[in-house]
């Protein structure tokens, strides 16, 4: 692994870009710092109540989405010159005699651009530290979930910048094809949003974009987990195949479509695991213990027909605020959007718009709220069952205003001194060749 990581850390690119991902990271999360700080001065104007107030949602997930949003877009270009620089220095062929396979060399880069990503991470556990240190709450547990999946994003990143690399002759090429790779959940969840292009929705579901939501708010789901880790290693068998030159065009594309087929099989089991559980503090995206634990038990099945399309705003807050509670309670739960089948235009929906059937076994009610505690009322209506008393557990809230100096010393950390560091540290790089 000596040459690998030598690849990675001795790069004075890898450096210089950790510099500037450190610096659109700190800026996300000074930004964040203040809104929540300036939000938490109301509580003791009375205007708002402490309990409203959570850094994992307020200050950790807007740090980490700059991260995402950074890494994304220059991550391919650090991970996939891992194993293209060696097809520049013509030393590809070589390395491949010296291991002796194939497999062995991609499973080495592979882990040395996982690595190098997990550098452009490091800020995000540095601003937490930064958070803690200037007073600021934080939860043990949410926080290695939200890390978790900043671990398994470099690593699916990682592993589609391999395979890239693999299958290209240089380096524009390999980093061409990784960026492209990689910015495409981003064209597929922007086309979820029309309900012209409902039919994208099988599509969509291979998104990365799903599946790593989940893990900014502290939910552990292990169908997330396991649709990540096949996408890495699905990556990871096509990076090997595409190392084989020894193989015919045929052969190597039809060793690739098997691959594909099996991944993409993989992937979709891992997408219909749907339960999980809350981690987060406050358990904002989870329903009352009580009633949660009655939900558990109504029988089935459970199904949600939603009149709503794509383009309906109410849709989208419908989905997050009762379609994933009741996953985490209800993996079999079957939800229908009648809508999506045919694409209707606001003067062919007829009065069926809106309409939300709410179906417990073999009774079934209807309703046009898409209030929370509606639903779920209609839902032990349905099921001809009392409904438990609808209690959440107390949770305080972490407010949290920081004084000039605080404020100062975080802005000092953030935009100077780990900018700074990292870029002396690009300026010491030898800059030799591997050895």
């Amino acid at each position: 692994m000596r040459r690998e990581l030598v690849l990675v850390f001795g790069a004075r690119v890898t450096w210089a870009v950790a510099a500037l991902v450190a610096a659109v990271v700190g800026h996300s999360f000074v930004l964040a710092v203040d809104l929540y700080g300036q939000a938490s001065a109301s509580v003791a104007a009375g205007s708002l109540a402490a309990r409203e107030f959570e850094p994992l949602l307020a200050v950790l997930r807007p740090t980490v989405g700059g991260w995402s949003f950074c890494v994304t877009l220059i991550g391919p270009v650090l991970a996939a010159r891992v194993l293209a620089a060696e097809k520049d220095r013509r030393t590809f062929h070589a390395r491949l005699l010296a291991l002796g396979s194939g497999r062995r060399l991609m499973v080495r880069k592979l882990l040395a651009a996982w690595l190098g990503l997990l550098l452009l991470a490091a800020p995000i556990v540095l601003c937490a530290l930064v958070w803690a240190a200037s007073g600021g709450h934080i939860d043990v547990s949410e926080s290695l979930v939200v890390l978790l999946g900043v671990v398994l994003h470099a690593g699916w990143i990682a592993a589609v910048s391999t395979a890239a690399a693999a299958w290209s002759g240089s380096t524009p090429q390999a980093t061409a094809l990784a960026l492209l790779l990689c910015v495409s959940p981003w064209i597929l969840d922007a086309a979820g949003e029309f309900a012209a292009l409902a039919w994208l929705a099988p599509v969509q579901r291979l998104s990365i974009s799903p599946h790593l939501a989940g893990f900014e708010r502290a939910v552990l789901q292990p169908g997330a987990v396991l649709w990540l880790v096949v996408a890495v290693l699905g990556a990871l068998a096509l990076a090997c195949i595409g190392a084989r030159d020894d193989w015919t065009r045929r052969r190597r594309g039809g060793a690739a479509a098997l691959v594909g087929a099996v991944s993409l099989a993989a992937l979709l089991v891992g997408d219909r695991w749907r339960g999980g559980w809350d981690l987060s503090e406050a358990g904002h995206s989870s329903l009352p213990l009580a009633i949660a634990d009655a939900v558990a038990e109504l029988p089935a099945p459970l199904v949600l027909d939603i009149g709503l399309d794509r383009d309906d705003a109410r849709r989208a807050q419908l989905e997050q605020d009762v379609v994933l509670r009741l996953e985490l309670v209800r993996p079999d739960l079957v939800v229908r959007f009648p809508f999506d089948a045919a694409a209707a235009d606001a003067g062919s929906r007829g009065d069926a718009y809106g309409r939300i059937l709410v179906q417990v076994g073999d009774r079934a009610v209807e309703t046009w709220s898409t209030s929370r505690r509606e639903l779920i009322t209609l839902l032990f209506e349905a099921a001809q069952r009392p409904m438990p008393a609808w209690e959440y557990p107390p949770y305080a809230g972490h407010p949290r205003v920081l004084g000039g100096g605080a404020r100062s010393a975080i802005a000092v950390v953030v935009y100077l001194l780990v900018p700074l560091l990292l870029g002396a540290m690009a300026l010491s790089r030898p800059g030799e060749r591997a050895r």
